[in-house]
């Protein structure tokens, strides 16, 4: 790709990486975004050899007719990775506040537990109970907590297990969630993570830990068996707490500290987070709207009492996140008629 002169004069005036940080940065980027060297390589305008002779550090004179010259490919590169890095990455539908009721104590202090003792816990929620809102949180407060302890502090690695993930992905996952290199076996995956957090305190909390299969339990019960003696934290759904019923499983269910169950919310906790959104104490008529919209199906606890009692009805309860929306549209809707708008 020949250069003006006009674009060697725009190059000299940016503030581009080396050629090395760029390829450590560009691996990284396709690591968390999941690009193959085609699609970037289509991204930046070059061709996908282009691509791979630079990340292989040999771009050589016959690509930009100076060896000195990788400029142009560095900036397309670093503009590609400042655009899709450039937000803060908050979940848009993280659902505000948390609200300081006994079930987010309880798993606050089970939290804690495991990161300062090596514990491991289940948190068995029907879904909307909060359990990925409070995991997530949980390890951003202690992010923040340790955050001046210069490379010391204690590490919270939140991973989101996918429907049938196999045991080295996992790992990559948890690499990928402590900052390390994604790449190799499982065995170069556990040396790492046991490696670069040798002598830290850590808790690794597995979101929808009913996805996992037996082999990758007993996976990562070797973070927790063996130095830095990582914390567990099992979240899930569906039962999560069955999974440890499986015989092969002995030896994990024998490492579990607790098993916290997570109710769904009662009126006092709607009426308290809605007086919190709405900046007053809402009618009553107001709180009934929302646990009407809010109140779903406990099927778990359906199917179970109909297994012992074929005329059982229905099973409910209040979902947090369900409250959360509900609250989040009448505040539109209040909005809209303020302005004068039509909802």
């Amino acid at each position: 790709m020949a250069l003006t002169a006009q674009r060697r004069q725009q190059l000299a005036s940016l503030s581009i990486p080396s050629e090395a940080d760029t390829r450590v940065m560009l691996q990284n980027f396709m690591d968390d975004s999941g690009l193959t060297p085609a699609e970037v390589a289509a991204r930046i305008g070059y061709s996908r050899s282009s691509l791979a002779v630079f990340l292989s550090g040999h771009y050589n004179v016959r690509v930009e007719g100076n060896t000195a010259n990788t400029a142009n490919i560095r900036a397309a590169i670093k503009g590609l990775i400042d655009e899709f890095t450039a937000d803060t990455g908050e979940d848009l539908r993280a659902g505000g506040e948390i609200y300081q009721d006994a079930t987010f104590k309880k798993v606050r202090q089970a939290f804690y537990s495991a990161v300062d003792h090596g514990h491991a816990y289940c948190l068995d929620g029907a879904p909307g109970t909060r359990k990925s809102f409070m995991l997530k949180r949980l390890c951003r407060e202690l992010a923040t907590v340790d955050a001046n302890k210069n490379g010391h502090g204690r590490r919270a690695m939140y991973v989101y297990c996918k429907q049938d993930v196999p045991p080295c992905e996992l790992l990559r996952r948890i690499a990928k969630a402590a900052g390390l290199p994604t790449k190799g076996s499982i065995a170069q995956l556990l040396r790492k993570l046991q490696f670069f957090l040798r002598g830290r305190r850590c808790v690794l909390a597995l979101d929808e830990a009913q996805h996992l299969s037996v082999a990758c339990i007993e996976t990562v019960r070797e973070l927790f068996d063996e130095p830095p003696h990582f914390g567990l934290i099992f979240a899930g759904s569906h039962a999560v707490q069955d999974l440890f019923n499986d015989l092969r499983l002995e030896q994990a269910r024998q490492r579990l500290s607790r098993t916290i169950v997570l109710p769904g919310l009662v009126r006092d906790d709607v009426e308290r987070i809605a007086e919190a959104e709405f900046g007053r104490k809402p009618p009553k008529s107001v709180i009934d709207d929302i646990i009407a919209e809010s109140t779903v199906e406990d099927f778990r606890q359906t199917f179970a009492a109909r297994r012992m009692d074929k005329a059982a009805g229905r099973s409910t309860y209040i979902c947090a996140r369900s409250v959360w929306f509900a609250i989040q549209r009448m505040k539109e809707l209040a909005a809209a008629h303020k302005k004068g708008g039509v909802a």
